[in-house]
């Protein structure tokens, strides 16, 4: 009634040896003897032995820890030394191998029994002298790199057979690498929200290298939310520029910096300006007939209103939209009064956008830092109540900049 299931193990990994050459050990500058060099592999994978106090031996293996053997950043040179060795040409890989073993327990040398011992490959193009150059100076190298990879790898005890040396594999080291995308926000919103003149979409970054933005790494594309895509850069610091500006939005002169850290994945967000006009807008009542600021009799020039419309569009007086289907046309309708003021001492009719006590109904304006402001657009002028004693037909509006009438 009952089924027995028997456990099954898995295999354990082989180590296994093969001999490759000689390495001469020195104890303290003074030769020791000369002994048979192995190459040692976990399962094919070729392995370098990090407990040179032990002798090896071939058979079943476990994982056991590696920064027990390589800590600090000694697994990253280790997996650096392998790379630039290996790298090398006029070598053979046994040679190639011997090397890096030799190398291995050159960065482990102050935690080696007294820290006296070093190995040198025998019988290779490279004299005991300068293999001692050439480790001095592999290791300068590779303490320079190591902050920026990673080094991996496993370390592999025997099971068979107690007491003998534990060995590593080394993997390829990876370079440290951190994740940075672009935002695009304005930085006045409301001035441009649902303004179809402004998009997010298409402004260009570079980034850059250098400070001075001369040397381009990558260029990515907002789209249409202001995002750009992710770019992995390696560690460091690098420097951001707009290349090209979106519809509606000046372009950014400003150089922005960003520290890549390893494991980062941030969001640079950038506040962009978005071109407009100051609203600047005045309207100057005459007589048509005396082309003075004067009223003729009883009449009045103070009291004239003025509708004025916003439309986040560019447009000519030929195809502008009807206003009157305002709001679904036009984004926003003011208007405006003249009031009587004086100027170098003479009496004028003025209705001034930009003066509060002018405004006599319609939407609230744009703004910007705290001032009236103009998306880009177009405006439409209407006189839309005539002051005492004058008619709406027949009056001329002029352009005191263009001339136009």
């Amino acid at each position: 009634p009952f089924l027995g299931f028997p456990e099954v193990m898995a295999a354990s990994p082989k180590i296994t040896e093969s001999d490759v050459g000689y390495y001469d050990q020195y104890h303290n500058g003074e030769h020791q003897m000369k002994y048979k060099a192995k190459m040692h592999k976990v399962d094919g994978e070729i392995a370098y032995c990090v407990h040179m106090e032990k002798t090896s031996d071939a058979g079943a293996a476990k994982e056991v820890s590696i920064k027990k053997f390589l800590p600090g950043d000694e697994l990253v040179m280790a997996c650096l030394a392998q790379k630039h060795i290996f790298d090398m040409e006029g070598y053979d890989a046994s040679e190639k191998y011997m090397l890096t073993q030799c190398m291995v327990w050159y960065i482990q040398r102050d935690h080696i029994g007294d820290g006296g011992w070093r190995q040198y490959v025998s019988g290779i193009d490279m004299s005991v002298k300068e293999q001692k150059a050439f480790f001095a100076e592999l290791e300068k190298k590779i303490k320079g790199e190591a902050p920026s990879y990673e080094g991996h790898g496993t370390a592999w005890e025997n099971i068979d057979i107690a007491g003998m040396q534990e060995v590593a594999v080394l993997m390829a080291p990876t370079l440290k690498v951190g994740d940075v995308a672009i935002k695009k926000v304005p930085a006045s919103p409301e001035l441009v929200k649902g303004n179809k003149l402004y998009s997010l979409e298409g402004a260009q970054y570079g980034i850059y290298s250098d400070a001075a933005c001369t040397e381009l790494i990558h260029t990515v594309t907002t789209d249409r939310d202001g995002n750009a895509e992710k770019v992995t850069l390696e560690i460091g610091t690098y420097y951001v520029k707009e290349i090209k500006a979106s519809p509606g939005y000046e372009l950014d002169e400003e150089i922005y910096t960003a520290e890549v850290k390893f494991g980062d994945d941030r969001i640079l967000t950038l506040k962009e300006k978005p071109s407009f006009a100051p609203l600047n807008l005045a309207l100057h009542k005459i007589d048509k007939e005396s082309g003075q600021p004067s009223p003729q009799g009883a009449a009045s020039l103070a009291g004239a209103e003025f509708t004025v419309c916003y439309y986040d569009g560019f447009f000519t007086k030929e195809n502008l939209p009807d206003y009157g289907t305002y709001p679904s046309e036009a984004k926003r309708k003011w208007v405006v009064k003249t009031v009587e003021k004086e100027e170098g001492g003479k009496k004028t009719y003025c209705a001034d956008m930009g003066d509060i006590s002018c405004k006599a109904g319609g939407d609230g304006y744009f703004m910007e830092n705290g001032a009236a402001a103009l998306p880009l657009g177009t405006i439409s002028i209407e006189e839309t109540k005539a002051p005492k004693g004058y008619l709406l037909e027949g009056a001329l509006l002029k352009n005191v900049k263009t001339g136009e009438t």
